[in-house]
């Protein structure tokens, strides 16, 4: 899987737009030409028919035979109609597909992590320092301090440096989280990436295998054998009868033969056989294709999953912050009581 980046990601759903319009055009040519050689004006006597070949203009253009009324149209502009109606499906369908992956797209993962990391860091170092802080204010006090404010004093710095440490564990938690969003993210967008990798993948399979089974178009691929191929190797085969056949006289003069296998187009009769049976058994149809509507609602929904359960692991970490944020919030020691304005008492400063 290619590591996520906005570019890839973006790169990829614009794939999938380009291969999605390519099968959708594809199909609404074949619904097109099936719907008019069933029609009243298309389904006339066969004899008036032709096969007629239509250039469809994919991404990579292929050629199709289909049989149509003789010179009852311009086939090729109609086709390059129909094919732009059902390009026209998929129009936006890359625009729509970041929408819906909006809170992980163009989101810089790694640096909310790092960033988160770097606070952090930073916030143990001040917690160190706060420690170092009071440990030399309590120790100054204790012998440059005598009266009864350094007994008010005492009793008020616990509450101080409560409020500090609860604030700092606060702040260490809110990087703890972001740092963890960022994980979240990356671990969504990866998985966004493997699946708009896996959609350009399932649409080049069905927009290939529409090349591949050309011969049975307008019918969808995989719905039948590749009836051109065997049509050539039986006429090319015929044409070798026909050049073995022999006149009159020569039949006369067989028939005192004994043994029928001595005619010399029996050779070529079985050989001709053999030929049209080995390509019915070798010819391997593609399976018919999921359809690109089908195709589209299912990645759609899967990147709707993808982005739906990235938002639920993101709700859970902000719930967690959440609920320290109302700890620190209502916790009675951040209200902390007024140290007397003269205090009482002598402070030697030597």
């Amino acid at each position: 899987m290619t590591g996520y980046t906005d570019e890839a990601f973006a790169k990829a759903l614009d794939k999938v737009e380009e291969l999605l319009a390519d099968l959708y055009g594809i199909e609404t040519v074949a619904e097109e030409i099936r719907r008019y050689a069933h029609s009243p004006d298309g389904a006339g006597d066969e004899a008036f028919k032709t096969t007629t070949h239509i250039n469809l203009p994919a991404q990579q253009p292929f050629t199709v035979y289909p049989s149509l009324p003789v010179a009852d149209r311009d086939y090729q502009t109609w086709a390059d109609d129909a094919f732009e109606v059902g390009r026209l499906k998929a129009a936006a369908t890359s625009a729509w597909l970041k929408h819906v992956a909006g809170h992980y797209y163009l989101v810089d993962a790694e640096a909310l992590t790092t960033s988160a990391q770097h606070q952090s860091k930073e916030l143990h170092a001040l917690g160190v320092e706060v420690d170092d802080m009071v440990a030399e204010v309590s120790s100054t006090l204790a012998v440059r301090w005598e009266g009864d404010a350094k007994e008010q004093f005492f009793e008020w710095f616990p509450m101080a440096n409560t409020v500090v440490l609860a604030l700092l564990f606060y702040a260490d938690t809110a990087q703890l989280v972001a740092g963890a969003a960022g994980a979240a993210i990356r671990a969504t967008q990866d998985a966004l990436m493997s699946r708009a990798e896996e959609a350009v993948k399932s649409l080049e399979a069905a927009v290939a295998a529409w090349r591949d089974d050309y011969d049975v178009f307008p019918f969808p691929p995989g719905s039948g054998m590749k009836f051109k191929e065997i049509g050539i190797a039986i006429s090319e085969a015929m044409d070798e009868y026909t050049s073995q056949v022999p006149g009159g006289e020569v039949i006369a003069n067989q028939l005192t033969k004994k043994s029928l296998k001595q005619f010399p187009v029996a050779r070529y009769v079985t050989t001709g056989y053999q030929i049209v049976t080995t390509l019915e058994v070798n010819d391997k149809d593609p399976e018919t294709p999921t359809t690109a509507d089908n195709l589209r609602t299912a990645i759609e929904g899967e990147i709707r999953d993808i982005a739906r359960e990235g938002d639920l692991a993101l709700a859970k970490l902000d719930d967690a912050i959440a609920e320290h944020a109302r700890a620190v919030a209502s916790d009675p020691l951040l209200v902390l009581a007024r140290l007397p304005r003269t205090p009482e008492g002598t402070y030697d400063p030597t």
